[in-house]
This record gives C-alpha cells, structure tokens and sequence, in this order.
C-alpha cells in the first residue's frame, strides 16, 4: 500500500484539517469566525477564529472534551472529529437551538444511514459534496481525497446566501 493511501486508511489520527478553500466559503457564509470548537493551532492560520478551543491532554472525540467547553457563541465553524461525530452534531444542534450561535457550518462525513445524520438533515439545510474533499494534515500536506464523502450542514437562517455559496461544489438538500 503506498503511503498516501496509509495516511488516508489510518485510525491512528483525528487530525485532518479543512483546506483553506472551504474555510473561505463558510467565511462567505457566515462573515467573520468567532469559534471553532474542535481545531488546532495549525489550521487557525487559515481559519483565524476569534477563540478556538484544542484538545491537549484529552482524546478529541471525547464526552470530556465536550463538556469542559464553555456555550458557543457567535458564528461557529465545526470539523468536528470524525471518531464522535454524533455527539459533536448533538451539541451543535443544542447550541443553535439554545439561541447561544448565532449561525454556523459543520463538516461531516456523508453517513446516511445513521440516525444522527438523518435527524439532521431533515432539520437543516445541507450540502452534499459533490468531490471528495483533500484534506490537509498535520505535516501540511494533502495525502489525497478522503476515502468518504463529506457534507456540510448549515446551521441558520440565510440558506438562500448557504445555497449559493455552496451550490457551486455539490448537491443542496433542504428539509
């Protein structure tokens, strides 16, 4: 197997960021990033949220790392890792609804079948990403596509503005 295609199978890491063409749309979308929730200090260079919060000493997908976060507030940006999705959607969801976020875009992995996903697209409008995305590791560089496809899900109240945006790199879904 070559090594591209290693990086891109391993369970080893959580640590796949979004390319900065992306974080470029959800900025079109949402205006300025006041936080990201689950980053790095890496990413931010391209993300620059106002307040970030990382995982140091903690496993990233954890109930733990979840709850030590204080309410989310403003226009969030969530790649949430991808080893406790549901419960990073749950908590996105909880915020929204709670009027703490104002709006915000979250990654997934296209995961139908899973109740979580499906619960949510039938709520908010989504973008079902037409190319695999390239994500971009700790070392900077992009191994190749993923392996699944992603989605991006909008959390607010301008999904004409979301619809454009996004529009243009895959298929819009809206509840």
């Amino acid at each position: 197997m070559n090594q591209a295609m290693k990086v891109l199978t391993s369970k080893e890491t959580t640590e796949w960021y979004t390319p900065p063409e992306y974080i470029d749309m959800v900025r079109a979308v949402l205006g300025d990033i006041d936080l990201d929730p689950a980053s790095a200090v890496y990413p931010q260079s391209w993300i620059q949220a106002k307040v970030y919060y990382t995982f140091q000493g903690t496993k990233s997908g954890s109930k733990k790392a979840l709850d030590q976060q204080p309410p989310w507030i403003g226009n969030v940006w969530l790649n949430a890792p991808f080893d406790n999705t549901a419960a990073w959607t749950k908590r996105m969801q909880h915020e929204y609804t709670s009027g703490n976020m104002q709006q915000g875009i979250q990654l997934v992995n296209s995961n139908l079948g899973y109740n979580w996903f499906e619960e949510v697209w039938r709520e908010h409008t989504v973008c079902f990403v037409r190319d695999r995305i390239a994500f971009i590791n700790e070392m900077g560089k992009r191994p190749g596509p993923s392996k699944q496809g992603q989605a991006f899900i909008y959390y607010g109240e301008d999904d004409h503005l979301f619809r454009r945006v996004f529009g243009m790199i895959g298929r819009i879904i809206q509840p």
